[in-house]
């Protein structure tokens, strides 16, 4: 396999902090370590040794970070260059001295060498992790956080959490920029001693190799990886720590981000003639598995941004009784897209035109009407919503209409 001489990384993991006050993690370095030797695995990864830079522990301070970052990474990587940067530790929250962050609170990584009690000085601010992130001048970059931000200090088992704003959104400004983070900002971030590893972490790990029965063979996105994690962390967390952990996607990508070159696992069907959006058969017969791979498909080849790609895979996952309306129109028109009925781009629109409606809160909120032979149907006749939708195209009709002005069909 030829090494990638164009990807480079910088991997951070800290377990054993200088200041005995800050809890220890049993796996962070651990993490660290086994994310390092699948990039470099010439049959995984395939990135040069020489291009990957890990710090761990003690080697983790907060000037190695930003020299590995802001020097080293600005030195190497050029725009067509595919950069990831793993961070696996404590991340921390502290008054916000400046005014600047728009719920009081300032975020931090936490470094080796950080002072708890004065984190301003001695912690990785976000804003600061930013500017170092736009240091760098590759179009693909990846980075992926293991690690919560917390104000104090909770039980042994979780990487610490208090609820505040969303703290990623800057650090995925710039073109082909993406971070993956292994927890909702009030969710904690756990890590399992059956497993060696933070939950987050395993199952990158897991995805990446193609360990898991649901991924197929050839080179890995990193939004497939996202999609895995999406999946599997969830469910992890709920039955080994009986907590909620959900990870988190931030960024656009205008071409997949590629983090192998090569899995194992089973070699997916090809693709449905035409280019439809039909999901691919799957030998576990999971539908739900199919559905989301089919939308995975269709975002990664910039048919549908990031936006309505998230909110389809939530739809997917929310039980029929659940939905209000606008969600039980929209799941209506998702089903026509996913069955190849209707085109990407109609579907968007179709998205648009539900959600630039003004509905009263009462249609906006409360439960849609039980679904009917367990399919979801759009709102019926007579709804505050009061919208119908042709059964043939998904078009929106108005209540005068005796046939679909799209495609025709009758809509008696």
């Amino acid at each position: 396999m030829t090494l990638r001489r164009d990807a480079f990384a910088v991997i951070v993991g800290i377990g054993q902090y200088q200041d005995p006050n800050i809890r220890t993690l049993d796996f962070a370095e651990a993490d660290a370590r086994a994310f390092r030797d699948i990039l470099t695995d010439p049959e995984l990864g395939a990135f040069p040794p020489d291009n990957v830079l890990l710090l761990t522990d003690k080697e983790a301070t907060l000037r190695a970070i930003r020299r590995a970052v802001g020097t080293w990474l600005f030195q190497n990587a050029d725009p067509d260059s595919t950069v990831v940067v793993f961070f696996a530790g404590h991340g921390g929250v502290e008054s916000d001295k400046i005014g600047t962050e728009s719920d009081g609170l300032a975020k931090y990584l936490i470094p080796w060498d950080a002072d708890p009690d004065d984190l301003f000085s001695t912690g990785l601010a976000n804003a600061d992790f930013n500017r170092l992130l736009r240091t760098v001048k590759a179009k693909s970059l990846v980075v992926f956080l293991d690690a919560c931000y917390a104000a104090g200090v909770t039980r042994r088992g979780a990487r610490d959490v208090s609820i505040v704003d969303n703290p990623y959104d800057h650090l995925s400004q710039g073109e082909g920029r993406l971070v993956i983070a292994s927890a909702q900002p009030n969710q904690r971030s756990w890590e399992e001693p059956g497993l060696g590893h933070g939950v987050f972490t395993h199952h990158i790990l897991e995805g990446m190799r193609g360990d898991a029965d649901h991924m197929s063979a050839g080179p890995l996105s990193a939004l497939q990886l996202f999609e895995h994690l999406r999946r599997e962390v969830p469910r992890t967390a709920r039955r080994l720590c009986n907590s909620l952990q959900e990870p988190v996607l931030v960024g656009e990508a205008a071409k997949p981000i590629l983090l192998t070159v090569g899995r194992g696992g089973t070699s997916p069907e090809p693709a449905p003639p035409g280019g439809a959006a039909t999901a691919r058969t799957e030998a576990s017969g999971d539908v739900a598995t199919t559905r989301s791979r089919a939308l995975f498909d269709l975002h990664e080849r910039g048919a549908l941004e990031a936006e309505p790609y998230i909110e389809a895979l939530s739809l997917l996952d929310k039980p029929s009784g659940e939905k209000n309306a606008v969600e039980v129109a929209l799941t209506h028109h998702l089903d026509f897209l996913l069955s190849g009925r209707i085109a990407p781009a109609r579907y968007v629109e179709l998205r648009a035109a539900l959600l630039d409606l003004a509905e009263p809160p009462a249609a906006r909120n409360g439960p849609a009407p039980p679904a009917q032979d367990g399919r979801d149907t759009p709102p019926p006749a007579g709804a505050e919503t009061a919208l119908r939708f042709c059964r043939q195209c998904g078009s929106e009709l108005s209540s005068a209409q005796a046939f679909c002005y799209q495609c025709g069909a009758a809509t008696g």
